[in-house]
């Protein structure tokens, strides 16, 4: 079924091929569920799930707070960490024999866990995409943090990773990937785990007859699948990390010559693969961090600017190599991917990355566009 609504009576097309009709007919994705974002009446046993508002301070069992690793011991223990350790701990070895609060839990007994709620975590799997500038896993611990929320984000990324590599890590016995997605590494759970391909593998979708029989598109989709299905077995929802076309174009590739071009069928490709690993039971979370390049790269040609300056926000976007994120363009990913897992408008999001509040804000509503 093709996107076009012209054939039969101005219904959608049913076609052997939709590339000359519109594309295939997308299926909305239901959005992600819930996170225990906040305490609620469900909740209350577990005030750990949020972190006090200042750095070292504690918040005890008994509504005291304080500073110091060992002075809730005589308030009931502590009840919140602070931001700077924003993770409570199964470990009870920490200041006075209290629950350890830490940046990582993996050698203190895995987060302590919560009755009834699944605790919030993100693991990462990509490459340089996802850890330029810091890396998008660092900009979601800054809005965490400024919301006093006690995520855990893992990232395990490699220059020019791409999905098989991380599948042959977890499947080698000792490695971070195999402790992360086989073992649960330190009793950890996962509530999302965001894959993200080599930049222009899923681009490779659209340029063959049949559609997405390109071979290492069709290796890229096994792995993916390969992949939900480890991130189901670690308890996680698989959340697709949609990039973008390269600002001027794939340089080998005639049928992906421009960022338009490239940038449409890396959406086709993640829309693919969000086929692949959907049915009734279980559906990923797309992140549509290349749509929101592309709203940004559409605002500049509609203002009667040309993207291809310097000056423009689109192509501020890029690092000088025309392929990898600047700080901005990792903002705007990592505002996307909070929107895409939280369900949460990134309206409100914190500025980060050196970015001045007037750019992040543009950013957040290009981000808030992208996910609606």
């Amino acid at each position: 079924m093709c996107n076009a609504k012209t054939c039969g009576e101005g219904d959608h097309c049913c076609k052997t091929d939709c590339a000359a009709f519109g594309g295939a007919r997308p299926c909305p994705l239901e959005p992600p569920a819930p996170t225990p974002l906040s305490p609620s009446p469900g909740e209350e046993a577990c005030p750990w799930l949020r972190t006090t508002a200042e750095a070292d301070l504690l918040a005890c069992m008994d509504g005291t707070t304080c500073t110091g690793w060992s002075c809730c011991a005589v308030h009931g223990g502590r009840a919140r960490c602070p931001p700077n350790k924003p993770l409570m701990c199964n470990g009870r070895t920490c200041g006075g024999g209290d629950y350890c609060c830490k940046e990582s839990c993996e050698a203190d007994g895995g987060h302590r866990q919560c009755s009834g709620a699944t605790l919030p975590s993100i693991l990462m799997l990509g490459n340089s995409y996802t850890f330029y500038n810091g890396g998008v896993d660092g900009a979601l611990r800054t809005f965490f943090s400024a919301a006093s929320k006690a995520w855990f984000v893992k990232a395990l990324t490699k220059g020019g990773a791409n999905w098989q590599y991380h599948l042959e890590q977890a499947a080698l016995q000792g490695s971070p990937h195999h402790g992360a997605l086989t073992s649960g590494a330190g009793g950890e759970q996962w509530g999302f785990v965001v894959v993200q391909e080599q930049s222009h593998l899923p681009a490779l979708c659209c340029h063959t007859s049949p559609l997405y029989s390109d071979a290492q598109f069709a290796a890229s989709a096994e792995a993916v699948v390969a992949l939900d299905r480890l991130a189901e077995a670690a308890g996680a929802r698989t959340v697709l990390y949609q990039t973008w076309g390269r600002r001027e174009g794939h340089a080998t590739r005639s049928y992906l010559s421009s960022f338009p071009t490239m940038n449409e069928a890396l959406q086709r490709g993640y829309q693919h693969y969000a086929s692949l690993i959907t049915r009734p039971d279980r559906r990923p979370v797309v992140a549509p961090v290349g749509s929101a390049f592309g709203f940004v790269y559409e605002e500049v040609v509609r203002a009667g600017g040309d993207p291809a300056s310097p000056a423009s926000l689109f192509h501020r976007l890029y690092d000088p190599d025309g392929t990898h994120p600047s700080s901005l363009g990792t903002y705007l990913a990592a505002c996307v991917l909070h929107a895409s897992i939280t369900g949460e408008t990134p309206l409100g999001l914190p500025s980060a990355l050196g970015l001045s509040e007037a750019e992040a804000s543009s950013l957040r509503s290009t981000a808030a566009q992208a996910v609606r």
